[in-house]
C-alpha cells in the first residue's frame, strides 16, 4: 500500500521542464513501493512496536533501508559515512535481542542516521571538511550513547557543510546533498543531509545540530518536523565554547509521535554539560496527538528583523495559520519584534567568534583546504565565484540564492576573527579572551562602533545566579 506520507517527489514533478537533467534524473521513481520498501515510510514508533511483536525482523527493516539508502545516495548523496555491514551487524545483534526475550529500548532495531559532527565511537567525523583525516571518533556523543541505550540502530553518517556553517549543504568533501522533493534544489542546512535521508524514507528518525536554522530550515525545505530543544534540555559536552552555547542537539522527523518520542530518550541532565544539570528527564506521551491542549496561543512574527520574506513563503505559513485555525487548535497573534533587528548581526559576530575559538588552529595547519572567504573568492562585480563541483556533481542550489560561494565558510569566520582581533583590546574594545569568558555564562550583544571598529557590549544577560557568578569577568 502507498504511504500516506510519500513526498511528491517520488513520483515525477507536477509542471516540471521534461527537458530539464535534474527532473529526469529524480531519483526515486514513480513505482508503488513493494512490502520490503514500505517499511522505510513507516514511523519509528510503529517499526519499534512491530518488532517488539515480532512481527517485522530488524535485519528486515535494516536490509530494507540500505537498499533504499544506496538508491537515494546516487542522486541525493545524503551519507558521509556508509558501512552497510555494520549496520546489519548492529540488526542481527537488536534481532538476537527480541529472540532472548530481552528488555527492549522503546527505539529497539530503529534505524537512525546521525549527522557527521556527532561522534559515534570508532566511525570517522570529518565535519565536511577536507582539513580532517576524519579519524574515528574515540566515544559515543553523549545524544547518541542515550539512542544507542533506547536500541537505535546506526544507518550512516549523515553530510553536512564544512562545520555545520552554512544553510545549505555541500562540502570539499562530499559535494552538494540535493533535495529528494526536487533535486534541482537544495534540502537546506547544515543538517541538509540528515533531512534529505528522512524525506527520502532513509530512517525515519535523525539527528542533527542547530545553531542559527540548522535542523528547523532543513526541515522546512523538506517537509519535515525539526526541533531545536531548550538550551540545556539535551546535553552537547562536545562544543565548549561560545557556538557551542546556541548549538543544541535535536531530532528531525516525519512525524510528530516520532520526535517526542526522542526527544525523551535525549533529554536529561549530563555532568559533562553544564547547561543540561538543571534539565529534567521528558516523559514520552504515546497519545500526544490525542493528548494536546486545543486551545494554544500561536504567536505569529511575519517578519524577523529587517530581513525580506519571500512572497510564496508567507503565503504557505498563512495558509497553516489558517488551517490550524479552522481546525479549532487555538488562536494566532501577531507579534511585532522589534528586538529581533539586527539579531542576524549579532549571531554572525557569537557564532564566528565561537568558529575561530575552536578551529582558529586550521589556519596554520591547513588553510588552502578551508573554504575560503567569499571576499577573498570574489569575481567580476563583486559577486562570489562559485566552488568547482564536488564529488556531489554540480553546485546547484535552486532557488535558494548565493549558494555555496556566497556564504561564510569556516575559514571566513577565521578572517573575522583575526579581523575583530586587530581592532579590540586596550582600547576599549572586548578582547577576545575575555569575550568568550562572557558569552559561555550568557548572552553578549556587540555591535562594532562605526568610528573605531571596536566591538562595543550593548547588553549581557545571565541565566541565573551560577552563571552570573560564572561571568564576573570584566571587559578587557
Amino acid at each position: 500500500m502507498m504511504p500516506s506520507s510519500l513526498p511528491p517527489g517520488l513520483a515525477p514533478v507536477a509542471g516540471s521542464d521534461p527537458t530539464s537533467a535534474a527532473d529526469d534524473a529524480m531519483v526515486l521513481g514513480s513505482r508503488a513501493p513493494d512490502d520490503a520498501d514500505a517499511l522505510c515510510w513507516l514511523p519509528a514508533h510503529e517499526l519499534a512496536r512491530r518488532i517488539a511483536r515480532r512481527e517485522v525482523s530488524p535485519v528486515e527493516v535494516m536490509q530494507a533501508m540500505l537498499a533504499r539508502a544506496q538508491r537515494v545516495d546516487e542522486s541525493c548523496h545524503v551519507f558521509a559515512h556508509f558501512d552497510g555491514d555494520r549496520a546489519l551487524d548492529a540488526a542481527r545483534q537488536a534481532e538476537q535481542a527480541v529472540m532472548r526475550g530481552e528488555r527492549l529500548g522503546p527505539l529497539h532495531g530503529v534505524p537512525i542516521t546521525v549527522k557527521d559532527n556527532i561522534a559515534v565511537g570508532g566511525v570517522p567525523m570529518r565535519h565536511g571538511s577536507a582539513a580532517l583525516r576524519g579519524e574515528p571518533a574515540a566515544a559515543d556523543a553523549e545524544a547518541w550513547r542515550r539512542l544507542r541505550g533506547a536500541g537505535a540502530v546506526l544507518l550512516g553518517k549523515t553530510t553536512l557543510p564544512e562545520f555545520a556553517h552554512k544553510v545549505l549543504t555541500d562540502s570539499p568533501v562530499h559535494g552538494t546533498t540535493r533535495n529528494p522533493w526536487r533535486l534541482d534544489r537544495t534540502p537546506g542546512g547544515s543538517s541538509g543531509g540528515a533531512a534529505a535521508a528522512v524525506a527520502a524514507g532513509v530512517g525515519p528518525l535523525a539527528l542533527g545540530t542547530d545553531g542559527g536554522g540548522s535542523l528547523r530550515c532543513p526541515a522546512a525545505c523538506t517537509g519535515l518536523l525539526g526541533l531545536k530543544p531548550t538550551l540545556g534540555r539535551v546535553p552537547n559536552e562536545s562544543l565548549p565554547d561560545t557556538f557551542g552555547g546556541h548549538s543544541h542537539i535535536g531530532p528531525l522527523t516525519r512525524d510528530a509521535v516520532d520526535a517526542d518520542l526522542m526527544l525523551s530518550v535525549l533529554a536529561g541532565p549530563h555532568p559533562a554539560d553544564a547547561l543540561s544539570l538543571r534539565s529534567a528527564a521528558y516523559a514520552h506521551d504515546p497519545h500526544l496527538l490525542e493528548t494536546a491542549p486545543r486551545q494554544l496561543r500561536i504567536g505569529w512574527v511575519a517578519q524577523v528583523g529587517h530581513a525580506p520574506v519571500d512572497a510564496e513563503v508567507r503565503a504557505a505559513c498563512e495558509a497553516a495559520l489558517l488551517a490550524l485555525q479552522q481546525a479549532g487548535i487555538g488562536t494566532i497573534e501577531s507579534i511585532d519584534a522589534p528586538a529581533l533587528d539586527g539579531a542576524y548581526e549579532d549571531y554572525a559576530l557569537i557564532s564566528s567568534a565561537g568558529m575561530a575559538a575552536r578551529l582558529g588552529h586550521l589556519r596554520a595547519t591547513a588553510e588552502a583546504l578551508l573554504t575560503p572567504h567569499p571576499a577573498r573568492s570574489a569575481g567580476p562585480g563583486g559577486r562570489c565565484r562559485r566552488p568547482a563541483p564536488g564529488p556531489g556533481g554540480p553546485a546547484t542550489h535552486g532557488a535558494v540564492p548565493g549558494g555555496a560561494g556566497d556564504a561564510a565558510g569556516p575559514r571566513a569566520a577565521c578572517d573575522a576573527h583575526a579581523d575583530a582581533h586587530g581592532r579590540v583590546g586596550p582600547g576599549g574594545g572586548v578582547g577576545v579572551r575575555g569575550l568568550l569568558s562572557l558569552l559561555v555564562p550568557g548572552t553578549l550583544s556587540l555591535q562594532p562602533d562605526r568610528a573605531s571598529g571596536d566591538l562595543r557590549p550593548l547588553r549581557l544577560q545571565c541565566r541565573g545566579p551560577a552563571h552570573r557568578a560564572a561571568a564576573g569577568g570584566t571587559l578587557a
